[in-house]
């Protein structure tokens, strides 16, 4: 899949990431239908908080695809 990351200089870069998976009973899984980067992540990445290989971006929306076995106010 496609991610906004983070480099060692601190620019963004569009990459190909590993899909992933629910690793916890409480993880849920969103196929993401739209995104984007917030001013906060800049704000972050300007001030060389944001660690290199790090995805960018919390503003998004999307379908609950997946759910782990102690998730019970979310369904597929």
């Amino acid at each position: 899949m496609k991610a906004v990351v983070c480099q060692e200089d601190h620019t963004l870069k569009l990459e190909d990431v590993p899909e992933p998976g629910i690793e916890s009973p409480t993880d849920a899984m969103l196929k993401i239908a739209l995104c984007s980067i917030c001013g906060s992540d800049l704000h972050i990445r300007d001030m060389g908080l944001q660690e290199a290989g790090k995805i960018i971006g919390h503003e998004y929306c999307g379908v609950v695809v997946d759910i782990g076995s102690e998730v019970h106010y979310l369904k597929k």
